[in-house]
């Protein structure tokens, strides 16, 4: 009997978005006995860059270089695909112009993030995985944690346990969710919540990292968080210079800073997802990802606004 296959593939969007949709199709493919086929070289930071070269990969996982297709079955399936938003119109044009010519017939490359099996299957399960990490599908291999070593001894942190992790995104984070109706969490937000839970640990042992793109929201946390923990050892990576992360300045950048940044940002992830209570929104996918590979399962997150089940299943 052949082995059943679900196929997935890196878009050209944010580090975040590819790794919690690979995580949720890994999970599917682990729990029902398929296999997953990986596809990785088409992504924000080049198409020759494996997105996943970072990790392990699974047994149940295999890359392919091969652009992956599928059959176009039906009119009705033709239809559906174009009366729905999930796709750009390069992508619905291109669908058009292989089933109406028969041009490399009756194929067209999917976007496999969008596969309703896997997200009906995470919905129904989202409590179960919410709570038991899914760090053994996002294990790093060696090379990956030499460069994290190296980053905790440039940066003076081999020590550094955070007690409590912040996670705040600005820039075009806060544009796209004015265009979704959603208003984004105040800075105040976050803050109220912090001051409740630092209440539960040792003030001579605080110690909190925030990760973010905007330095201002950084040194308005540290701010007041001084105001009540005065000796308490609070950290960013932001920089004075950071005013919020833009995808379309980031895409712009050459391949060797885009590849640096890439291991820069899941050196950051570590340090959040490391701390016993994480605070941030679940309408980031960066938050959502920490929490799916949480350390342990006593790890709390807390979001500022929606709920885990409500935010990308």
């Amino acid at each position: 009997m052949s082995v059943k296959k679900k196929y997935f593939c890196t878009r050209e969007w944010g580090f975040g978005s590819n790794i919690v949709n690979y995580l949720k199709s890994a999970m599917f493919c682990h729990q029902n006995n398929y296999e997953l086929i990986l596809q990785d070289r088409n992504n924000s930071i080049g198409k020759e860059f494996e997105l996943f070269s970072v990790i392990e990969l699974p047994v149940f996982v295999n890359r392919t270089k091969t652009k992956t297709t599928i059959p176009v079955e039906d009119i009705k399936t033709f239809v559906k695909f174009n009366i729905s938003a999930k796709y750009s119109i390069r992508e619905k044009f291109l669908y058009s112009f292989f089933y109406l010519t028969g041009f490399n017939s009756r194929f067209f490359i999917k976007n496999f993030n969008h596969d309703s099996k896997i997200n009906s299957f995470f919905s129904s399960n989202y409590i179960k995985y919410g709570e038991n990490s899914m760090k053994f599908c996002w294990k790093y291999n060696s090379k990956t944690n030499d460069i994290f070593k190296n980053l905790e001894q440039d940066f003076n942190c081999q020590d550094f346990k955070p007690n409590l992790s912040i996670q705040i995104r600005g820039g075009d984070k806060i544009e796209e969710s004015l265009i979704l109706g959603v208003k984004p969490a105040l800075v105040d937000d976050y803050l109220t919540i912090c001051l409740e839970e630092l209440k539960k640990i040792d003030k001579a042992n605080v110690k909190v990292y925030v990760m973010t793109d905007t330095y201002s929201y950084f040194k308005l946390i540290k701010d007041r968080l001084e105001e009540f923990y005065p000796n308490a050892d609070i950290r960013s990576f932001a920089n004075p210079n950071q005013e919020g992360h833009l995808q379309a300045d980031f895409n712009a950048l050459g391949i060797k800073t885009k590849i640096d940044s890439y291991y820069f940002f899941l050196f950051e992830l570590e340090m959040l997802r490391k701390a016993n209570v994480c605070v941030g929104s679940f309408n980031s996918n960066i938050f959502y990802l920490a929490s799916l590979i949480r350390y342990e399962q006593i790890n709390v997150f807390i979001s500022v606004d929606s709920t885990f089940e409500n935010s990308f299943l």
